[in-house]
């Protein structure tokens, strides 16, 4: 299978010692060490020094700093309404998934997955660091389905910044969880769009069929 993280050729690796808290997730996307930016909070030092960037070939990426606001009012919509708008994107992955940090009390400080492409969200049951430097290295394809973006990318282009491979169908109203019912979009529009199918058919009788159905 290719390697979506593999170094390339005459790329340094990174050493121990590196001057970075981010070193582990660096090291894995073959990517070459950065100076901490002055912040001591390791989320403020993940934005403001990684931020905005595109990491194994597309599978994961991050928000910007100027990205911040826009995107959490995105996030912030009645499909992840339980989480009372507590909470910090920083990245997001190649099929729109969006991770943050926990600010409620329930598990405060830790990650958590929000997924628009099933319309749950995932406590991942560790703080921002330890998931960048130690579960994405370990355990990349419970992450980022990183098995199944290298499928996608035998015979695709790798996902761009601020796309996402979305489902054309979505699973609510019985679309495939498969690569062939899945495209390129705009996450901005995939996420506007799911919400919008989502609000119109919420409420509606298990089995009804569903017709045409138009957005604002």
């Amino acid at each position: 299978m290719f390697d979506l993280f593999k170094r390339k050729k005459g790329q340094p690796a990174q050493t121990e010692g590196d001057p970075s808290m981010f070193a582990g997730f660096l090291e894995y996307f073959g990517e070459k060490p950065v100076l901490e930016v002055g912040a001591a909070d390791p989320y403020d030092a993940f934005i403001d020094g990684l931020g905005g960037r595109s990491f194994g070939n597309g599978v994961f990426k991050s928000f910007g700093r100027s990205d911040l606001s826009k995107w959490y009012g995105i996030v912030d919509c009645p499909l992840f309404s339980r989480l009372k708008g507590r909470f910090k994107v920083f990245g997001y992955d190649w099929r729109g998934r969006v991770f943050a940090v926990n600010q409620n009390d329930d598990d405060y400080g830790n990650v958590i997955l929000l997924n628009p492409g099933n319309l749950k969200f995932l406590h991942i049951e560790c703080p921002l660091l330890e998931f960048l430097n130690s579960e994405i290295p370990a355990y990349a394809d419970a992450c980022l389905d990183s098995e199944i973006y290298a499928d996608w990318l035998s015979s695709n282009a790798p996902v761009g910044r601020m796309e996402c491979a979305g489902y054309r169908i979505p699973l609510f109203l019985g679309g495939e969880d498969s690569l062939d019912n899945m495209e390129v979009s705009d996450m901005e529009v995939y996420w506007d769009m799911t919400g919008q199918l989502w609000e119109a058919v919420k409420d509606l009788p298990e089995g009804i069929k569903i017709g045409n159905i138009s957005f604002e």
